[in-house]
């Protein structure tokens, strides 16, 4: 299947978007843009839909002003994190985080000293348009519940500036961030950006950091254990690919229900062109049946015991026929 955007550019294979997760909720970015977000979680309405709409589903993205060439992605080591690189230099890290007022996707963009960056906002059409002042940009608007809905609010590590193509900000040489979150009246912003510059891009890039070890801490120890022995002897290609799934898994568990949703997507089509498209934010018994053997096989036995425990809450909840839960 491939996927149109709006603007300049050929289409893409949707095997060519990163999903990033953290059992809360999960977003599609592609080529360091977010094209889809649910929030506050994966049952949550539409906040971002370019994927679904190419004119009027909303996305957000940062990469090098003026640079036409497609970057290179890929994930950072065996977390959830995705990086892309420009023939130029510049890289981008993207990653979905937690913070004290509910999830934030934020952007790390690092390279050379005065690059300049261009900041690309999307309007979701029934939510509103950005508003953009300062450091901060803004829907203020709700929209209608089936589309993409605001309100939405971005903070930049930069003064950001109007541009040929949308918001530009000049790269420092501590590196620029971008936070994008749900905002909350009575809730501090997750997190708070306060004054911007190296202070603020340290504090997303030791949260980044800390979400790549924390993955990398989690599959070290499943090696640990029988994983490792029944690795042994597996081709590299076979073994990444392996625990690459497992991490997949475990970002796509319901922290609430620990289950694991079938996909964190919604209304994608059922093929190229086809007007049958459903909602698959929901938990598959049988698979996620499956799911939980395959990590008690692998030695993660908490989070096996999660989905044993979120599938006997159904069934005993359940007199005859049982209802898709919502992951």
């Amino acid at each position: 299947m491939t996927a149109t955007l709006a603007g300049p550019g050929p289409e893409f294979p949707l095997r060519d978007c990163f999903c990033l997760a953290d059992g809360a909720s999960a977003a599609l970015v592609h080529d360091a843009t977010c094209i889809f977000w649910c929030a506050p979680g994966f049952d949550g309405p539409l906040r971002l839909a370019r994927i679904l709409d190419p004119l009027r589903g909303g996305s957000v993205g940062l990469r090098p002003a003026g640079v036409h060439d497609d970057p290179r992605g890929d994930w950072v080591s065996l977390s959830g994190l995705a990086r892309w690189t420009w023939s130029e230099g510049t890289t981008v890290t993207c990653g979905l985080v937690s913070g004290s007022a509910g999830d934030a996707i934020c952007w790390l963009a690092e390279g050379r000293l005065g690059t300049e960056l261009e900041l690309r906002l999307q309007d979701p059409a029934a939510a509103g348009r950005w508003e953009v002042e300062g450091r901060l940009a803004r829907i203020p608007a709700a929209g209608p519940q089936d589309g993409p809905l605001g309100p939405l609010e971005l903070a930049s590590s930069e003064p950001l500036r109007p541009g040929p193509s949308g918001s530009r900000l000049t790269l420092p040489r501590a590196g620029a961030a971008l936070w994008l979150w749900l905002p909350d009246r009575g809730k501090p912003s997750p997190p708070l950006l306060p004054g911007g510059g190296p202070a603020a891009v340290g504090a997303v890039r030791q949260l980044l950091e800390e979400a790549r070890a924390g993955a990398e801490g989690w599959i070290g120890a499943l090696l640990l254990g029988p994983l490792g022995a029944r690795l042994a002897g597996t081709p590299g290609w076979a073994r990444r690919a392996l625990l690459r799934s497992l991490v997949t898994l475990r970002q796509l568990q319901s922290r609430r229900s620990g289950l694991l949703v079938a996909s964190p997507l919604t209304s994608i089509p059922q093929w190229p062109g086809s007007s049958r498209a459903w909602d698959y934010r929901y938990a598959w018994l049988r698979d996620c049946a499956d799911a939980g053997t395959a990590l008690a096989h692998a030695g993660a036995l908490e989070e096996a015991e999660a989905v044993g425990r979120g599938l006997a809450r159904v069934l005993e909840a359940s007199e005859g026929s049982v209802p898709p839960p919502v992951g």
